[in-house]
């Protein structure tokens, strides 16, 4: 981000030609309108002739398949449609609009796209074209010795053409110069919003702050939903992208944006699970941003059996976040107004999802979406929503409720110490299995996630000796021992791991899980010098932008799988 807003900045040299483009991109926070700004810096001593040519290639309705693209004359604009998607494309250079287009096809019939039209310098002009379609516009000017010149290039996108070109209008109205500035002008009102102590944090971790808070802004949709990655990269790798909302990883962005005053997006994102929850009271997998049902890879039967497709912290999760969103916001009014609908629905569908006898949650899948049993995280979260569900019904004067909801949580709580700590790993269990006999089968894998929850949704205290012994264990088992270090999610982890690789992958969120106990155990400013040795791995394994990926490399630091996340 630029000077505190949310503007990027790119440069880029091309010492042979001898020109120089610095890019300023902004997208209007008032309406759906993206303008770029270009500097074109004329290096050379000699006035010379620039040409500039914009690739557009739209992906709507997530497919390329039945597009058309148009030259429209009357407004000058080039338009890409289908259906209720439309998208205009516009350029300005000095008082010019662009000076140049063309209309074509791409991966079909041999066609690599209509950029290859512009490598001679001009464009065909062809009008309109439908199918796999893409489009190129051109600018020419001329820039004196030792000069530069301005271009801006915008899209506006709407579900109608007349409402996209009334976008573009207003651009052309009121100037790209002066959207780009009020743009950048509110973003910067918005980072400092909130005034905090930083506490004598290095410049350079509060600048990454900052940009993660963008950054996490950037995932948030308007109707509550926020987005794991907007990667498209992951497209190119697998089956499908990160760009949906899981309940647990918004459940922790809303809890993010509550630590920095962004009560209203949290709230939002609280009511995209009111109306998502279903009626047994459980979240299923992932969802789309338009509260429809995401893709999942989690079956509904096991050995012949029924079973609930789900990951159980992503239900206990939610009420637990949105108890810390209560504390911070105090409005009683919208937790009222989803109690019986959300919190009572979940705490419910939670008390019945359990052996009372053992105070053991029944299985489903864990957190990273791969095995299937009773896991101590999920155990944990379960316990802390259920505390939380207890709360939320006494404030409300529900005194059976809150009741019913304590006397589960205490059971779990007592199931997970009796049950799942493994006194000769010093560390807990990730899970745990009852087969038909009702013989205990454990997976010792040691874990972090399993640590994590018991501290973090204050299982036992952080004093106690079986969470100080767990994290001894942690870092003399699973701390990578390479130059770049960090805490992988757990042993043997083979999710994007290198074939020769002796350790898995170390992943932000698991390291800075790490990096919370150090805070949460610290008593002096001497006990956080580990805690800012944390922020400085962070710090050096981001990108510039401040984005920061799934995982990393354990030999090279490469950012590894979706970045942001």
């Amino acid at each position: 981000s630029k000077d505190n807003t949310l503007a990027s900045k790119i440069y880029v040299e091309n010492h042979k030609l001898l020109i120089k483009i610095e890019f300023t991109d902004v997208i209007y926070n008032e309406r759906n309108i993206f303008i770029r700004k270009l500097k074109v810096s004329n290096l050379s001593d000699r006035t010379r002739k620039i040409k500039v040519f914009f690739y557009q290639q739209f992906v709507l309705h997530q497919s390329f398949t039945g597009d058309t693209a148009y030259f429209d004359p009357k407004n000058h604009l080039v338009i890409h449609y289908k259906g209720q998607r439309v998208f205009t494309v516009n350029s300005f250079s000095k008082e010019n609009s662009f000076d140049d287009y063309s209309l074509g096809n791409f991966g079909i019939e041999g066609k690599v796209g209509s950029y290859k039209d512009a490598e001679d310098g001009f464009l065909s002009k062809n009008p309109i074209e439908h199918g796999r379609v893409d489009s190129v516009i051109g600018n020419i000017f001329e820039i004196s010795g030792q000069d530069s010149q301005d271009i801006y290039y915008w899209i506006t996108v709407a579900k109608t053409i007349s409402e996209a070109v009334d976008l573009n209008t207003y651009v052309i109205q009121k100037t790209p110069q002066y959207i780009m500035k009020t743009t950048q002008d509110f973003w910067y009102a918005w980072i400092n919003n909130q005034k905090i102590n930083f506490y004598g944090l290095d410049d350079s971790v509060i600048n990454l702050f900052r940009k993660s808070q963008f950054i996490l802004r950037c995932n948030v949709d308007n109707d509550g939903s926020i987005l794991a990655s907007g990667d498209s990269d992951m497209l190119q790798g697998g089956r499908d992208t990160y760009a949906y909302m899981w309940p647990r990883d918004g459940a922790f962005a809303a809890l993010a944006m509550d630590q920095v005053g962004e009560y209203s997006i949290a709230e939002k994102f609280f009511s995209f699970c009111n109306e998502v929850i279903t009626e047994d009271g459980y979240f299923m997998h992932k969802y789309r941003p338009d509260k429809s049902l995401g893709s999942s890879w989690h079956p509904w039967i096991r050995d012949g059996k029924n079973v609930l497709p789900i990951q159980e912290d992503e239900t206990a999760i939610v009420v637990y976040a949105l108890w810390q969103h209560y504390e911070k916001s105090h409005d009683l009014e919208f937790i009222e107004s989803v109690y019986n609908s959300l919190i009572k629905k979940a705490a419910d569908f939670m008390v019945s999802y359990m052996d009372h006898a053992t105070g053991l949650t029944f299985p489903s899948y864990d957190l990273w979406e791969e095995k299937y049993g009773i896991h101590t995280y999920t155990s944990c979260v379960k316990y802390a929503a259920l505390v939380a569900a207890g709360k939320f019904a006494h404030k409300l004067g529900k005194g059976d409720h809150a009741v019913k909801y304590n006397e589960a949580a205490e059971k779990i709580r007592e199931g997970i110490v009796r049950v799942l700590y493994n006194e000769k790993t010093k560390m807990f269990n990730k899970m745990v299995n009852y087969d038909e006999n009702g013989n205990l089968s454990v997976d010792a894998t040691i874990d972090m996630s399993s640590i994590y929850g018991i501290y973090q949704f204050k299982v036992l205290d952080v004093s106690d000796q079986r969470v100080k012994d767990s994290i001894q264990t942690i870092c003399e088992r699973l701390q990578v021992r390479t130059t770049i270090d960090g805490i992988p999610r757990y042993e043997n982890d083979q999710y994007f791991k290198l074939k020769t690789a002796e350790f898995p992958n170390p992943w932000i969120n698991t390291t800075l899980w790490l990096a919370q106990y150090y805070i949460e155990v610290a008593t002096t400013e001497k006990d956080l010098e580990v805690v800012k040795h944390w922020f400085d791995w962070v710090k050096k394994y981001a990108l510039e932008s401040g984005v920061l990926s799934e995982q990393i490399n354990p030999y090279t630091g490469a950012q590894v799988s979706a970045s942001p996340l």
